[in-house]
């Protein structure tokens, strides 16, 4: 960087720079009381062809592969996007798979909202009204064990409560 000044320090300079009133640099740096730890965990976005998924992802817009495994129907790959949230690439496995419909044809899957406090957060869904698809319950992704709950939103799209719950023990002998 000219003059000293590092990548870091001239992200940070340009962030400031593009906002014009003390309350718009707060909102870059506020908390959300009603999600704890909150912020966007994972875009899904379903493909049919990853390769050509990865092209534009990794290749093109540089996103490093952080994760990849198998679930029941799909092989999952996630990608940091660079600011620690993420895409996942969700191929689905099972040529049985229902076609033509709308869950299937549209390529975003769900929206993973990250939080410290998912009980709490999907009891305040759940007294708003909305509709819990997917009740609380563990799942191990690779070597991280975490806690999931899926309701729809407002428009019926697809919202995922994401909490990190602890990092599995891998013996390797």
């Amino acid at each position: 960087m000219h003059g000293g000044t590092s990548q870091g320090q001239l992200n940070f300079i340009l962030t400031w720079i593009l906002y014009d009133t003390k309350e718009e640099q707060a909102m870059t740096i506020a908390t959300n009381d009603k999600l704890p730890g909150g912020g966007i965990h994972h875009v899904a976005v379903r493909t049919t062809d990853p390769a050509a998924s990865l092209r534009l992802y990794h290749d093109v817009l540089g996103m490093r592969i952080v994760k990849e495994h198998q679930v029941p129907g799909r092989r999952l790959v996630l990608l940091d996007t660079g600011d620690g949230s993420h895409i996942e690439l969700a191929t689905p496995l099972d040529s049985a798979a229902p076609v033509n419909t709308p869950e299937v044809n549209h390529p975003l899957q769900h929206i993973a909202l990250t939080t410290t406090d998912l009980t709490g957060v999907i009891e305040r869904v759940r007294g708003a009204g909305y509709e819990i698809t997917v009740e609380p319950r563990q799942v191990q992704l690779g070597e991280t064990l975490t806690t999931i709950a899926f309701f729809k939103g407002s428009a019926g799209e697809l919202i995922e409560l994401y909490q990190t719950t602890d990092r599995l023990v891998v013996n390797h002998k």
